[in-house]
C-alpha cells in the first residue's frame, strides 16, 4: 500500500476523534502562527492562500484569524478531515473560502502559479518523497516574492518512543522524521530562499504506555511504515511501562521566498 493511500485511509478513519486527542498538534499550530505572524508584519498582504494538508483544520482556524480579507484555498487527502475542518467555520466564512481534495505527493496541476503564498502545518512528513513534494509546492506560487511557510516535527519528537521499543529489542514502527539540518538543502534546492527558521516545542504527559499509544491511534498517526510489532513484544511492553511517561515534541516552522532569478 502506497503511503499517501495508508496516510488517506488513517487520517479518514480518525477525523472524528482527531481534535479531541490532538495535543501537541494544537500547540504547534499555536506556536507556528505566532511565528507567522511576526514574519508577515512588514510584508503585502497575500491575496491568494493555499492551506496544504489541512487536517481537521487547527491551524487553518488561525490561518483565516491571520489573513481575513485573503482568499483561502483548504486543501487536505482526506474527505473526512475537510469535512471536519470546514464545519468549524460559519456559514459566512465558508463562502470566503474553497476546500478541494488535493495530495501534495502528486503534481498540484489545478493549483500551478495561482498563489502569493502557501502554508503547511505538520502534514509534509507524511511526504512519500519530501523534495519531489516540495517541488510540487513550489510550482504552485506565482514567483519571485512568493512565500512558503513551513511547520514540521522533527526527529526528537520520537526519541522516547524508540527508546522504549528497544529496550525490549523491538523495531520502532512509526514514522521517521527529519532532522532539522536535513530540511534546509531539501527547500534550496527546490527554487526555494530561506529567510528564517526557528525551533518550537511543548511536552505532553501519558498515563502509561498504552495512553500514549492510543493517541497515535485517535490521531491516525500511526500505521504507517509498514513495521510489525510482534503481539508478544507489544504485550511485553504495555505490561512493563504503566507508569506515567512525559514526551518533549519539537517542532521546526521555516519562511521561504521563491528564490529570485539572477
Amino acid at each position: 500500500m502506497a503511503r499517501s493511500t495508508a496516510v488517506e485511509k488513517n487520517f479518514s478513519s480518525a477525523a472524528l476523534t482527531y481534535d479531541a486527542a490532538a495535543a501537541f498538534q494544537r500547540t504547534a499550530a499555536e506556536q507556528f502562527a505566532a511565528f507567522i505572524r511576526r514574519h508577515e508584519a512588514e510584508r503585502p498582504v497575500p491575496h491568494r492562500i493555499l492551506e496544504l494538508g489541512a487536517g481537521s483544520g487547527l491551524f487553518t482556524v488561525h490561518l483565516a484569524e491571520l489573513f481575513p480579507g485573503s482568499e483561502i484555498t483548504v486543501s487536505d487527502l482526506s474527505d473526512s478531515m475537510l469535512a471536519v475542518c470546514r464545519a468549524k467555520f460559519a456559514p459566512e466564512l465558508q463562502e470566503k473560502m474553497s476546500f478541494a481534495r488535493a495530495d501534495f505527493n502528486t503534481e498540484l496541476s489545478d493549483f500551478r502559479t495561482r498563489f502569493d503564498a502557501v502554508f503547511s502545518s505538520m502534514a509534509m512528513q507524511w511526504a512519500e518523497d519530501f523534495n519531489r513534494a516540495l517541488g510540487n509546492v513550489a510550482a504552485t506560487l506565482r514567483g519571485a516574492d512568493s512565500r512558503f511557510y513551513l511547520s514540521i516535527p522533527l526527529a526528537e519528537s520520537t526519541e522516547t518512543l524508540k527508546n522504549l521499543f528497544e529496550s525490549e529489542s523491538l523495531s520502532f514502527p512509526g514514522l521517521e522524521l527529519p532532522e532539522l539540518e536535513s530540511i534546509i538543502p531539501h527547500l534550496e534546492g527546490n527554487g526555494f530562499s530561506l529567510c528564517a527558521y526557528e525551533t518550537g516545542e511543548c511536552t505532553e504527559t501519558y498515563g502509561g504506555l498504552a495512553e500514549f499509544l492510543r493517541s497515535f491511534q485517535r490521531t491516525g498517526t500511526g500505521r504507517v511504515s509498514g513495521e510489525r510489532v510482534p503481539p508478544s513484544g507489544l504485550r511485553r511492553l504495555l505490561e512493563k511501562y504503566t507508569a506515567a511517561i512525559e514526551n518533549k515534541y519539537q517542532f521546526a516552522f521555516f519562511i521561504c521566498e521563491v528564490r529570485k532569478e539572477k
